[in-house]
């Protein structure tokens, strides 16, 4: 049973159409209920008032949930959020407050295998990459469940990102498709420690307005090169 948050919109309307042969009238509905209207019951969606019968197909063959939130904690200004994956393991998110909204930090992996001296994560060493409805359950959590107003979205939880490229991208798509979350590219900021070959790979994609920060944490090659293996 695969998970409705791995989907673009592209290729939902694909699924519905070629596993069941309903047009767009049903996952455009579906797509903006779910993202715009925080509404994950199919049962209580107006577009199976005369197709009874498809929804339960649906709700038999996908799954409609988001991760369940462990804790919140307050730091000071920040709000942090801890993620339950279903092998267990947990996940941190970052609510920062800025002047009139808020940024969301989310992760990409368990843990992380960069190995960066200065950091709490890179102690653990990865445990595993995060899938694509994982990411997306983060930023769902935040706005939905939490009810706060997310304008920006940065790649700097837990994990390199471009260690899980393929999923990190697909969420991008996700996050981004207007009749969901409608994120603008540039509302969004992947941050890596210097993946080159990651910053290659997203440079062909021909974003020219998704954020890339790449963090140095050292004035020169020799002291970065202590701190972080990947110089």
């Amino acid at each position: 049973m695969s998970n409705f948050f791995r989907y673009t919109l592209e290729e939902f309307s694909a699924l519905i159409y070629q596993k069941y042969g309903k047009k767009d009238f049903y996952s455009h509905g579906v797509y903006r209920q779910i993202y715009r209207e925080n509404n994950t019951r199919l049962e209580n969606m107006q577009e199976f008032e005369k197709a009874p019968d498809f929804r339960d197909v649906l709700l038999n063959d996908l799954q409609f949930k988001v991760l369940p939130i462990k804790k919140k904690i307050h730091d000071d200004s920040l709000t942090k959020f801890i993620s339950v994956l279903e092998d267990g393991l947990e996940i941190e998110s970052v609510i920062i407050p800025m002047s009139h909204y808020f940024t969301l930090c989310i992760s990409s992996q368990v843990g992380c295998k960069m190995g960066c001296t200065f950091c709490e994560t890179a102690q653990m060493g990865l445990l595993r990459s995060l899938e694509v409805d994982e990411i997306i359950s983060q930023v769902y959590n935040a706005i939905h469940i939490l009810g706060i107003d997310i304008r920006n979205i940065v790649f700097m939880g837990m994990g390199e990102p471009f260690d899980n490229y393929d999923n990190v991208i697909q969420a991008i798509k996700i996050l981004t498709e207007p009749k969901g979350f409608s994120f603008a590219k540039s509302q969004i900021t992947i941050s890596t420690v210097g993946r080159v070959d990651g910053i290659r790979k997203l440079a062909k994609l021909n974003w020219p307005r998704l954020n890339l920060a790449i963090s140095i944490n050292a004035p020169n090659d020799e002291l970065r090169s202590q701190l972080m293996p990947v110089n």
